[in-house]
C-alpha cells in the first residue's frame, strides 16, 4: 500500500528551496541595479560646480599674500576640501569703523602716510578671492561637498598648507 501512495504522488519538477534561491538572486539583481542608479544620481548631484567669493579681513600682509591662485583650501573644523583659489585680488588696507574720542564713528585705516615703522609693520589688510568648489545645489541652498551648507555672509574657518584664517562668503555663483 505504501508503494501505491508513493506512486500516486507526483514529484514536482522543481523544489521549493530552488524557487526561493532563484527569487533571492532576482531580488539581489534588482537591488544592485537600483543602487547603481541611485549612486550615479547622487554623484551627479554632488558635482555641481560653484565659484564662491570670500573676503578675509584684518590680517597681516604676509598672511594675505599667502592666498594666491592655485592655493587649495580646506575647512578647518574637519579638514574637508573646500576648493582651489581661481582668482585673488591684491590685499588692500583693512578699514573698520571705530568710536572716536567724541563718541562718533570714524573710519579707521592705515593710509601709508605714517613713517612710523611699527605702524607699517602692524598694518592690517583685507583680501578678496574666488574659490572653485564642487557640491550640491538643492532647494536654493548650496552644500560644499554635500556636507556643509553655506550662504553669503557666513563665516568659515579655512586652512591651506601654510596658513589658517577666517573668511566671509560674499557670493555664491552656481556654474553649469
Amino acid at each position: 500500500m505504501n508503494n501505491q501512495n508513493n506512486a500516486k504522488k507526483k514529484k514536482l519538477p522543481f523544489n521549493v528551496i530552488d524557487i526561493l534561491i532563484v527569487l533571492i538572486i532576482i531580488a539581489l539583481g534588482f537591488g544592485a541595479i537600483a543602487r547603481t542608479k541611485l549612486r550615479s544620481s547622487t554623484a551627479d548631484a554632488q558635482n555641481v560646480k560653484a565659484v564662491i567669493t570670500f573676503k578675509m579681513s584684518d590680517v597681516s600682509k604676509e598672511s594675505a599674500d599667502k592666498i594666491k591662485v592655485g592655493t587649495v583650501l580646506y575647512q578647518n573644523t574637519d579638514s574637508r576640501l573646500i576648493g582651489t583659489v581661481i582668482s585673488a585680488d591684491e590685499p588692500v588696507l583693512y578699514e573698520e569703523y571705530i568710536e572716536g574720542e567724541d563718541g562718533k564713528l570714524v573710519l579707521s585705516t592705515y593710509n601709508g602716510e605714517d613713517e612710523n615703522a611699527d605702524a607699517i609693520q602692524n598694518a592690517r589688510y583685507s583680501k578678496t578671492f574666488a574659490v572653485e568648489c564642487y557640491g550640491s545645489d538643492t532647494a536654493g541652498a548650496y552644500s560644499i561637498g554635500g556636507v556643509r551648507y553655506v550662504a553669503p555672509n557666513a563665516l568659515l574657518d579655512l586652512i591651506s598648507l601654510d596658513s589658517e584664517f577666517s573668511a566671509t562668503i560674499l557670493s555664491i555663483e552656481i556654474k553649469n
